[in-house]
């Protein structure tokens, strides 16, 4: 015959293999680049820590997170670049119809 554990010992369990720390460059998570046009590069190259990956455009790849992490915010960074750089044209167009 079986025994139950008592609530206690599972809680406690459950608490120990939730501090054991994770190293982040151990957990993976798939990224994709579009492709490159023109005469772009078919790869983008990110460092962290001394280390070099080379992302490759246009297919899935397995990435370090805090990798993806500077990918997702270069890319947030340049959507917001492109919205300054369009609301500064806007302003000299409407500063140049004035004169």
């Amino acid at each position: 015959m079986a025994t139950k554990k008592p609530a206690e010992t599972i809680e406690t369990q459950e608490q120990e293999t939730a501090s054991v720390p994770v190293d982040p460059m151990k957990e993976l998570t798939t990224v994709f680049l579009p492709r490159a046009t023109g005469k772009e590069e078919n790869f983008i190259l990110v460092g962290l820590n001394g280390k070099v990956w080379k992302i490759m455009k246009g297919v899935p790849v397995q990435v370090p997170r805090p990798v993806a992490a500077i990918l997702a915010e270069s890319n947030r960074a340049e959507r917001r670049l492109d919205e300054w750089d369009q609301q500064q044209q806007g302003k000299m167009f409407q500063a140049s119809s004035y004169l």
